[in-house]
């Protein structure tokens, strides 16, 4: 689940920026502002779902919710289009971000409840290792698509003639504020195919997701455990 899970977080979060950067014409650092409504539903839900599990001993439903709310997310993030603004994304995003809140924590506790006290920290570890290896599949699986998928969407739009003066999409990826600059007649179809490949990107993460939400709906719950058992009884 943590490596799925950060494989489709990353494929969306590291591409995502790059189409508010070329759709508005954004400097790196406000695209990641405009990414702030999912940073703050996942610090929101994470503290209210924390106490709430801490309360009940009950954590299950936050592996099946959380999922269902960033596919639910995804799907509707999938449908961006070259007049979709951060005010459009915002309450997209944070709504991903409150999936994301019921997750992580709590994927997290659910290792940690599971392994033998003596085992504690490898399994902890090794749930983290495979978290860092997910995004990193992630970021390169979303980085292929979206650089394959942006230039048969270029090569569509613009010609292989008009092409050459953007400069491909590796040029666009790697300097997407000169979109901006663009006359018209050519940012239009840039913004265009920036869109439907980023968009790609986005619908490629859903079955992941739904994958991530399937195996939560397996995971078998166990008594929340009441005591960390540092000096005494694994309770």
């Amino acid at each position: 689940m943590g490596f799925l899970l950060m494989g489709a977080l990353l494929s969306v979060a590291t591409f995502l920026p790059f189409f508010l950067q070329v759709a508005t014409g954004a400097s790196a650092t406000r695209s990641g502002l405009m990414m702030s409504p999912q940073s703050i539903g996942i610090s929101l839900v994470a503290t209210i779902a924390g106490t709430m599990v801490s309360r009940t001993g009950k954590y299950k439903w936050t592996l099946v919710v959380g999922p269902a709310l960033a596919v639910a997310s995804l799907v509707v993030m999938s449908q961006i289009d070259p007049e979709t603004g951060a005010l459009d994304l915002a309450p997209v995003l944070f709504v991903f971000g409150l999936g994301l809140g019921l997750i992580f924590p709590n994927l997290t506790l659910t290792v940690q409840n599971a392994a033998p006290m003596a085992d504690l920290g490898i399994a902890t570890s090794a749930s983290n290792f495979f978290r860092s290896m997910g995004g990193a599949f992630g970021a390169a699986a979303g980085g292929a698509v979206l650089s394959h998928r942006l230039d048969d969407e270029l090569v569509v739009r613009l010609g292989t003639e008009r092409l050459a003066e953007v400069g491909g999409a590796e040029s666009l990826i790697r300097a997407p504020r000169v979109v901006h600059d663009f006359p018209v007649e050519l940012r239009t179809p840039v913004v265009e195919a920036v869109a439907e490949a980023v968009s790609g990107v986005v619908l490629r993460a859903v079955p992941v997701m739904v994958v991530v939400l399937v195996l939560g709906a397996l995971v078998k719950t166990a008594p929340l455990r009441t005591s960390s058992a540092i000096g005494g009884e694994d309770k």
